[in-house]
């Protein structure tokens, strides 16, 4: 169901909105609606003092204080009257936040669960979880590394692409922005120097390649400025006396404001921060980098799993899936291992896409077959579609083979399957189900459009969520290839195994690096024997688990549990289990916390049972 392009998020804006890296709460943040919205009815201001209205209060307070503190967040998610302004980095406003945080989660942990019904319950506890690792990290000071090679100031323009610039005032917004630039890079140029101070560096292999990003910006015309490409097509409805001002005061601003603050960073970049940068890419050695590494763990695995404990059910999976791979391949007569199978693929020319454009038919044409066998696995579909496009080209050689953008919170753009079409040759067609199953449907857009659409669920877990959850659905959507009709032949089933190779493998190069002492060689030689001698992935791998520590433990451990969850209620259901009832069931509370969702899928079951047995 391809749609017209809207505008779209990119990648790499990712650092500049995810609260998580100034103090935000959940992993991801979607979507935004008023508080009253926030729960579904009007709540009295102050609230009543029962513990289900304080509650809800101090929901809708959080939610909206989190808004007003990153107002690039709030332009993602469509919530009016934040578009013309950055987030405030400067000292004052961060120690208010962290404040704010104590404070909440002392008034969080006040309430008693056993005064709320179930569903409050349940929103208690997700909020007293989000405030935990809120005030968690602060100790660790995350906000004094505010940039990598994927994102920070030098991606700031493409925030204009979450923007609708359909009428005068929203040009005005964003001059107002391009006017406040110079005090945003400013603040980066404290937190960044504070870092320095601190020994709270990043590795410098990873943001050697941000001084060039910078550069790329830096043009003599205004008019050239990546900022200045709202005001490239602006819209009819404004007259052509009002567009000739505004143009004329964005390339003001531009002028004034963002080229010579990107000239101050820039500078700031190659003379100061990246000659301080840290030769070691692993986290632990970083001060206290390993408690941090512990706790990022706990945050994003959403478990009490130890770095020993994912390492080792990383090493298990890893065995499993070979140990599938091989049995395929003697199905199949052919005479090797996985790595010559993969080498095979390589050299057919079958697996080739000739250009972006075969490549992007090839993933709509897999979301078109897709979308015809939802209805066998998913009593409840998402109302709001999904579109496929290209990844930007300007991020293109920074990013992964496809990512997804979730919807607006209010409809007006839709969720967005993006499909790296940059040297299409090395994207194999093997994989392209897989990926469109992860990204697309039955992944990340059924999981994440079917939560912004639930009623009467507050907006923080409408639009936000769990790492562990969002990524875990999506590998276990891969696994559900074969119900879907996919994966027919031996090279898209070895495809689908291999990408859970890819994300096993993971859980133990990121564990080990980050926390375990192997060095950088000890990890690529370990990603050159599961993964094969593609040097190029091979570095596009480590990057990612440089820049983002124990983020990659969240896709195997998620989908560990919910495969973990629909054996056990098959077992406990026998006959009476029903996939799709399953499923309506895990997906009906948006992405919660694993052990929560356990708890969770527990009384389903027994519910379950209770409707099955005989009366009378």
């Amino acid at each position: 169901m391809k749609l017209p392009r809207r505008h779209v998020l990119t990648l790499a804006l990712i650092p500049l909105i995810a609260g998580c890296a100034i103090g935000g709460s959940a992993d991801r943040c979607y979507g935004v609606l008023s508080d009253e919205q926030c729960y579904g009815l009007a709540l009295p201001w102050p609230p009543p003092i029962g513990a289900k209205s304080r509650l809800a209060g101090l929901i809708a307070e959080d939610w909206q204080a989190r808004l007003a503190d990153n107002p690039v967040n709030a332009s993602a998610l469509g919530v009016p009257g934040h578009d013309d302004r950055w987030p405030d980095l400067s000292a004052a406003a961060l120690e208010r936040r962290q404040a704010r945080d104590r404070e909440l989660l002392e008034r969080a942990r006040a309430i008693a669960p056993s005064r709320l019904e179930p569903e409050s319950r349940l929103n208690h506890a997700v909020l007293l979880r989000q405030l935990e690792d809120r005030v968690a990290a602060w100790a660790f000071r995350p906000h004094l590394v505010p940039v990598t090679q994927r994102g920070g100031l030098q991606t700031a323009n493409q925030v204009a692409e979450l923007l609708p610039f359909a009428e005068a005032a929203d040009y005005e917004h964003w001059i107002a922005r391009l006017d406040a630039f110079g005090t945003y890079v400013d603040q980066h140029i404290t937190l960044m120097r504070a870092g320095l101070a601190a020994g709270l560096v990043p590795p410098r292999a990873i943001v050697e390649r941000v001084p060039a990003q910078l550069r790329a910006q830096l043009v003599e015309d205004p008019a050239q400025s990546p900022f200045h490409a709202p005001f490239d097509a602006m819209p009819a409805s404004i007259d052509s006396r009002t567009a000739a001002e505004l143009r004329a005061r964005g390339r003001l601003a531009i002028a004034a404001s963002v080229l010579p603050a990107f000239r101050r960073f820039e500078r700031f970049f190659v003379e100061e921060y990246l000659p301080a940068c840290r030769d070691s890419i692993a986290l632990r050695d970083r001060p206290d980098g390993k408690a941090w590494y512990e706790q990022l763990a706990r945050r994003y695995t959403t478990t009490g799993l130890t770095p020993e404990e994912i390492h080792a059910i990383g090493l298990r999976e890893v065995r499993r899936v070979r140990e599938q791979m091989q049995g395929l391949l003697v199905q199949t007569g052919f005479d090797g291992g996985p790595e010559a199978y993969r080498q095979a693929l390589a050299a057919d020319p079958r697996q080739r896409h000739a250009d972006g454009a075969a490549l992007l038919a090839a993933h709509e044409s897999a979301a078109k077959r897709i979308d015809g066998k939802l209805a066998a696995l998913f009593g409840r579909l998402p109302r709001i579609p999904y579109a496929v496009h290209p990844v930007p080209a300007e991020i293109a050689a920074a990013t992964g083979a496809a990512y997804y953008l979730p919807p607006a919170a209010d409809g007006s753009r839709p969720g967005v399957l993006h499909v790296n079409l940059s040297a299409p040759a090395s994207r194999p067609a093997y994989r392209v189900e897989a990926i469109t199953a992860h990204e697309a449907v039955p992944g990340h857009h059924l999981q994440l459009a079917l939560a912004q659409e639930l009623e009467r669920v507050p907006a923080f877990r409408r639009q936000g969520g769990y790492t562990a959850f969002v990524e875990g659905w999506a590998a276990y959507a891969e696994t559900l290839g074969p119900e879907l009709g996919l994966y027919r032949d031996p090279a898209s089933r070895f495809g689908a195994l291999d990408r859970e190779l890819r994300r096993a493998v993971l859980l133990v190069a990121d564990s080990g690096l980050h926390y375990l002492g192997w060095s950088r060689e000890r990890t690529l030689d370990y990603l050159r024997e599961q993964l094969g001698d593609d040097a190029a992935a091979r570095q596009e791998t480590l990057d990612r688990l440089v820049a983002w520590p124990a983020q990659a433990l969240t896709d195997t451990i998620g989908q560990l549990k919910f495969q973990e969850l629909r054996r056990r209620a098959r077992q406990a259901l026998g006959p009476d289990f029903d996939l799709r009832r399953f499923h309506d069931a895990v997906l009906s509370a948006g992405a919660l916390p694993l052990d929560l969702l356990d708890r969770r899928i527990d009384d389903w079951i027994t519910a379950e049972a209770a409707d099955s047995r005989p009366t009378g």
